[in-house]
């Protein structure tokens, strides 16, 4: 095990014969880091949620599910009270439902969740973990390492800029037709390495960066989905709700008066203001039919991220008591932002005009326990697969919009997940 165990408990289960477990134990233990808690091999999930001091690492699957209700009956049935903290399932769910998991994609899942067989709360060097049945095997890896970063080898992208201003004028032709108001393109970058990424490095870097959760998983497959997201799609405490609408884009300056000057652009930019409202507007009617009331924390407003500044409205609501995770997932996923609207035909423009397969790009990411949930929409993300890193961005078109600009976004956007590669 880990520097020290601190504590370890084993209790004869009262776990109900439709879990697998016979046996659940708790240990404590030290540990620097929480990535190195992660498995070289076998299923895993990452999170810490946006300025949370806790890192969840949940290890193995002891069962997998596609519905959200299902994981919270599970995780009732466990002995909640003799438990350190309320145990939780994580999963995700594609960006397209329809789409096939294809490519750098093969082997994830469209919709999946997982009630882990080893769940760790790592909390400033100490680790506490519920294992249900025996603990999956933990793989220390020394704090420190000597090798460095691998190598940029070549680098592709799935639109050429010429193909990128075609897809862009297909677009706006569309809006003339009135078919569309807004639809968001998504380039995809392939960058192929001179060795495979130490997964535990990258997450170093990206857990600091600040105002974002962040997320790795590792399903069946080889390929290892990553990110730090800005962008909440809902966070359920009980019966109250937040949602995130986010969109319009500017770059950081490289001064204080630059930064304050693209903040103030943004802020005027009718065509930026546009796009946002768009979401907003989806975000709250969609609310309304699930929600007893539901406010505006402020108005639209500039939110500065490490690398972007964006323009964001906070919504809240009270939910009914009807309403389940799984219906408000599928109310709310995909939201204009990363889709477009109306989102039904701007799905199907999508998926006949991107050269590439989004998979969980774009998709939603997150966990849910007896009595609360959080999901975030799978944004500033990228795949690691072999020697490969696949980076993902979109840019909300508009009427207005302009390629080069555009295509100019979804760089900026990539640049969180290049320096945390170290590329």
């Amino acid at each position: 095990m880990f520097a020290k165990l601190l504590n370890r408990r084993t209790q004869p289960s009262p776990v109900p014969t439709t879990h697998p477990a016979s046996l659940i134990t708790v240990d404590q233990f030290v540990c620097p880091s929480p990535w190195q808690l992660l498995p070289r091999t076998g299923e895993f999930w990452a999170w810490r949620s946006c300025g949370s001091p806790a890192t969840w690492i949940a290890l193995g699957s002891a069962k997998s599910t596609t519905s959200l209700g299902l994981c919270r009956e599970w995780l009732k049935q466990l002995p909640l009270r003799t438990l350190p903290f309320s145990p939780r399932c994580f999963g995700a769910v594609a960006f397209d439902d329809r789409a096939e998991m294809q490519d750098e994609w093969s082997g994830f899942a469209v919709r999946k969740f997982v009630l882990p067989r080893t769940l760790i709360r790592w909390i400033s060097g100490t680790a506490t973990a519920v294992h249900l049945g025996d603990p999956v095997a933990l793989e220390p890896v020394p704090e420190s390492r000597p090798a460095a970063p691998p190598r940029l080898a070549s680098e592709q992208a799935s639109f050429a800029l010429p193909n990128w201003r075609r897809a862009v004028g297909a677009a706006l032709a569309e809006f003339e037709q009135g078919e569309l108001d807004k639809v968001v393109i998504a380039e995809r970058v392939r960058l192929a390495l001179s060795g495979v990424v130490e997964l535990r490095d990258v997450l170093g870097v990206l857990g600091n960066v600040e105002d974002c959760a962040l997320f790795a998983c590792r399903d069946t497959a080889s390929g290892i989905f990553l990110g730090a997201s800005p962008e909440r799609l809902f966070r359920m405490q009980g019966r109250e709700l937040e949602v995130d609408s986010l969109a319009g884009t500017r770059p950081r300056g490289a001064t204080v008066s630059d930064d304050d000057r693209l903040a103030l652009e943004l802020e005027r930019s009718a065509k930026e203001r546009r796009e946002q409202a768009c979401v907003t507007e989806f975000l709250r009617a969609q609310l309304a039919d699930v929600c007893e009331q539901v406010h505006e924390d402020t108005a639209a407003a500039v939110r500065r991220l490490a690398n972007v500044q964006h323009l964001q409205t906070r919504l809240r609501g009270v939910l009914r008591a009807e309403v389940t995770p799984d219906q408000l997932l599928r109310l709310l996923h995909p939201t204009p932002a990363v889709c477009g609207n109306p989102v039904a035909p701007a799905r199907e423009w999508i998926r006949s005009h991107e050269p590439h397969a989004r998979g969980l790009y774009a998709g939603a990411v997150g966990w849910i326990d007896v009595q609360d949930a959080e999901f975030m929409v799978a944004i500033r993300s990228g795949l690691l697969r072999d020697h490969h890193a696949y980076l993902y961005a979109g840019a909300g078109i508009v009427p207005g919009s302009r390629a080069e600009a555009e295509y100019a976004e979804c760089g900026w956007k990539m640049a969180g997940m290049r320096s945390a590669l170290g590329v």
